[in-house]
């Protein structure tokens, strides 16, 4: 009985695990913008009508989050937009989001665990 409750806990661990990578991969390179949008939504929306993003925020009334490839951020500077960068590589952030911190107690590993802390439910 122990048998297979430990090989039914080591399959299901196993399946699990495929859809941890995957989903970073997917964004790998990816790059997270906040664009000040005011009274200009509609201008901000035209200007990234060309691009293929995908929108994360839901308050467009201060300001509009959205991810896209970095080659495509690297455009949209080109034409002049101000954003700030949130996440400049989307799929190692989400990657690295489940690992632990480490415990040694330096004011740098302090620093650290807190940047991506903030990165994370920013």
């Amino acid at each position: 009985m122990k048998t297979g409750l430990l090989s039914a806990l080591l399959v299901s661990a196993a399946a699990a695990l495929p859809h941890l990578e995957p989903r970073a991969a997917r964004y790998e390179g990816y790059k997270v913008l906040r664009m000040e949008t005011g009274d200009k939504l509609e201008e901000v929306k035209k200007m990234l009508s060309g691009f293929n993003y995908e929108e994360w925020s839901h308050d467009t009334s201060k300001h509009i989050d959205f991810s896209l490839p970095a080659d495509q951020a690297k455009k949209l500077k080109r034409l002049g937009a101000k954003f700030k960068e949130m996440h400049g590589n989307l799929g190692k952030d989400i990657a690295n989001e489940g690992k632990p911190c480490g415990y040694k107690r330096t004011f740098s590993l302090f620093i650290e665990c807190w940047r991506r802390w903030l990165i994370i439910f920013y």
